[in-house]
């Protein structure tokens, strides 16, 4: 089982970027490989953050978690 998050997090060596409207996206080689190249970070008020790519709902029910220690 994969457990996606989202985080508040600092960029580590290998991580990769993306810049969309105003906000900073971290991820790393085994995140997009497991999510491909789409990935729609939703909010429904009876489900909270969703996170869903091209084929799922990867996670639902999502907070942001702060992993900045």
């Amino acid at each position: 089982m994969i457990e996606y998050d989202l985080a508040l997090d600092e960029p580590r060596k290998d991580d990769k970027h993306a810049y969309i409207e105003g906000f900073t996206f971290i991820y790393d080689k085994k995140a997009s490989d497991e999510i491909g190249q789409f990935v729609k970070i939703d909010y429904v008020q009876s489900q909270g953050l969703k996170l869903i790519n091209q084929s799922q709902t990867l996670a639902y029910a999502q907070q942001l978690k702060n992993a900045i220690t």
